[in-house]
């Protein structure tokens, strides 16, 4: 038992070594991340697949518990993605979670498919074991004028033992991945 439990680890650190986020520019105009305002930065995961599954058929399924911390849950993800964009991008676009802030820009993340992980596996096994995975794009919009579109392949959680954890690491780390492409990007023009 010992031995399959090592065989296993080293499969996961191999596997995650070799495995990253894959954020790619679609279209659009890259440099609206030196832009110097502010963008309100909304999910949207009314198509989102959870497990294979519709995300309210698979909350339902897991409990009316889960289906009442979702709100919770995203309102957390939001939070962790603005704080992320920002310190990433110091001195030049900045992304707020308050809808309050009147401002013209728009930042969707248009959640695809999400597995939520296994604690289990986060806890014993660790090394990215039991991870969060989400595909998505990232859109930026001016009124309702797509400006840049970013397709983000498989950002994951690292192990963290809730699935809350989970999904907010996800969101801090979909964040500065999108502001790095778009500066690579905007780089080359």
């Amino acid at each position: 038992m010992k031995h399959l439990l090592m065989a296993l680890a080293m499969l996961t650190l191999t596997s995650k070594a070799m495995a990253d986020s894959e954020v790619i520019f679609q279209k659009g105009d890259a440099c609206i991340v030196n832009d110097k305002r502010t963008c309100v930065v909304e999910l949207d995961y009314n198509d989102l697949m959870i497990e294979g599954k519709p995300y309210m058929q698979y909350l339902k399924d897991k409990g009316e518990k889960n289906v009442a911390d979702w709100k919770n849950d995203m309102d957390l993800c939001l939070n962790q993605f603005a704080e992320k964009w920002n310190a990433s991008n110091k001195g030049a676009l900045q992304a707020t979670a308050d809808k309050a802030d009147a401002t013209p820009l728009r930042l969707v993340v248009k959640m695809k498919k999400l597995h939520l992980g296994n604690a289990a596996l986060a806890v014993v096994i660790g090394l990215g074991s039991g991870d969060a995975h989400l595909n998505c794009d990232v859109l930026i919009y001016e009124g309702n004028k797509e400006v840049s579109k970013l397709q983000v392949e498989d950002v994951s959680s690292g192990s963290q033992y809730t699935e809350s954890k989970r999904l907010a690491n996800i969101f801090y780390k979909l964040a500065a991945r999108s502001v790095k492409c778009l500066k690579k990007v905007c780089k080359k023009k």
